[in-house]
């Protein structure tokens, strides 16, 4: 094969040692090269052909964004290869904000899946894939949007407990309760109650419209030595 290119030695003078660095190679290339010199008496010395590969530069491929069912809130899975080992680093945000989220992974690999929860219902994301590999080179995807769904699940509710060691009597013969209970996502609390074993509700608490998992409501007011039931509401941010 022909040489498409010579570099000369800058030694200047006669040696045993030589170095020439190669520079501006393409990434991911088969090169091929050999050596020429001259001794003290213009004799011409020349080395076999050498060939060496230049490392590729990372490359994503295959990115595909897909929602993911069954979850409290809005969700995605990325997905996608590269060429070389790299990192996992997946970039969103709403396409009405200017600053990115960020999720990593550090484990180097060539196949990459990373999941994104807690997203906002009915609204539009920006989401670009990252991967650096072990010589720090970073390759990026280009952008893709996403568009969550319209949250219509209800917050699942579980652990309801009435803390009967809290059972207290005011001064006028009046008792308190205290109930708890968890949401598998943000959500209001609520409690109603009435008084028997069954029947309708004629009570409620004032409702707690900050959003959280762990729940702590005070029932007051009720009658001492009186049966009471009772069940909790929870409504998350799309007020399901």
């Amino acid at each position: 094969n022909a040489y498409g290119s010579s570099l000369d030695d800058q030694s200047g003078s006669g040696t045993t040692s030589h170095n020439v660095k190669l520079q501006s190679l393409t990434p991911g290339t088969t090169y091929h090269f050999k050596i020429e010199g001259t001794d003290a008496d213009n004799n011409i010395l020349t080395s076999d052909d050498y060939q060496f590969d230049t490392l590729p530069l990372p490359k994503i491929e295959n990115l595909k964004i897909e929602p993911i069912s069954n979850k409290p809130t809005s969700a995605f899975k990325a997905s996608w290869t590269t060429n070389v080992p790299t990192t996992t680093i997946i970039k969103y945000r709403l396409a009405t904000d200017k600053e990115d989220k960020e999720s990593v992974k550090a484990k180097s690999e060539t196949g990459h899946n990373i999941e994104i929860t807690g997203l906002l219902d009915d609204s539009t994301y920006l989401i670009t894939a990252q991967g650096r590999d072990s010589l720090g080179n970073l390759a990026q995807s280009g952008t893709q949007t996403f568009k969550t769904p319209l949250d219509t699940r209800p917050p699942a509710i579980s652990k309801v407990t009435i803390e009967s060691t809290f059972l207290e009597t005011d001064a006028e013969g009046k008792s308190q309760i205290i109930v708890s209970w968890e949401t598998d996502e943000p959500a209001t609390s609520l409690v109603e109650f009435g008084e028997g074993l069954e029947g309708g509700y004629t009570g409620r608490t004032t409702e707690e419209t900050t959003l959280v998992t762990q729940h702590l409501i005070a029932v007051s007011g009720l009658e001492a030595q009186t049966p009471y039931h009772l069940h909790v509401i929870s409504k998350d941010r799309a007020d399901n």
